[in-house]
């Protein structure tokens, strides 16, 4: 009998990145690398499925709910802004977050990437963690707390860097954050690569994938945009006083608790600690 199974040579070709869909000002972003860059970290069969099948169909679907509304001239990120608190779009929110999480997702790493970052992202880490084996022990805790699928961040919010999970399609975005670094939990990121074996691709991005260069700019401009930090020199990082409590307590903002699969807690929607490390409950 012969296999279903579909291989990368028969699967959809990227020459239509940036085309725009019909009716919709979305368009299908090409990888930022080779479609076998990443390896041997992640495999061609992993990027070619992930990138040309599950992403795929995600902005298809977005594309199909926004046509011929008054949604259709948006942006993915102003659709992700337009439709998180808003109920009867929760479906179209939840195929546009997850778009964006992937084109965030693979613009996190580079090939060659991983071990420890320098600059003003190694300072933050130094600062809240002390360490970076500190703050790749607390992603791992924090990636292994999520049950089912999900997605876990580095983001700077509230003054500091926060880490968290946000459960299927949620996008933190919608919070208000500004995302530096983004890892697909769902099982069909790692699973060809790493079967059910969370942490071992958790610890393989860490070592040879995450791009903190990226990360770094990402922060950079952040930060330069902060009133409190623009006093201090962007040539002397180190002198400015980063925050080493404010945790946050809030819940996934945009979708419904019925459609998340996220465990709500009336009093408080999420836990955190003072180095930002933050599980939704």
């Amino acid at each position: 009998m012969s296999s279903s199974i579909r291989t990368p040579e028969t699967l959809p070709e990227s020459s239509d990145a940036g085309r725009t869909l019909a009716g919709t000002t979305l368009a299908r972003a090409a990888l930022p690398y080779a479609v076998g860059a990443l390896e041997p970290a992640m495999s061609v069969e992993t990027v070619v499925f992930h990138h040309s099948l599950h992403q795929r169909g995600c902005l298809e679907h977005a594309a199909a709910l926004a046509r011929g509304t008054e949604l259709d001239s948006l942006s993915l990120e102003q659709l992700i802004q337009a439709t998180a608190r808003a109920p009867r779009h929760r479906t179209l929110y939840h195929y546009a977050a997850e778009t964006w999480n992937h084109e965030f997702f693979w613009q996190s790493m580079r090939p060659g990437g991983g071990a420890a970052p320098r600059g003003l992202i190694a300072e933050c880490i130094r600062r809240q963690f002390g360490a970076y084996d500190a703050f790749c022990h607390a992603v791992q805790d924090v990636a292994a707390a999520l049950l089912g699928n999900g997605w876990l961040w580095v983001t700077w919010s509230n003054g500091k860097l926060q880490i968290l999970t946000t459960a299927n399609a949620d996008c933190p975005l919608a919070r208000g954050h500004t995302p530096l670094l983004a890892l697909d939990l769902w099982e069909h990121a790692y699973y060809l690569d790493h079967q059910n074996r969370r942490a071992s691709y958790v610890a393989t991005f860490l070592e040879e994938l995450a791009d903190w260069e990226s990360v770094d700019t990402r922060l950079a401009a952040r930060l330069a945009a902060t009133p409190a930090y623009a006093v201090h020199s962007a040539r002397n990082p180190a002198s400015y006083s980063y925050p080493s409590s404010g945790v946050m307590h809030h819940a996934p903002a945009a979708v419904p608790a019925e459609h998340s699969g996220a465990r709500r807690n009336p009093q408080a929607a999420g836990t955190g600690d003072s180095r930002g490390i933050h599980r939704i409950q």
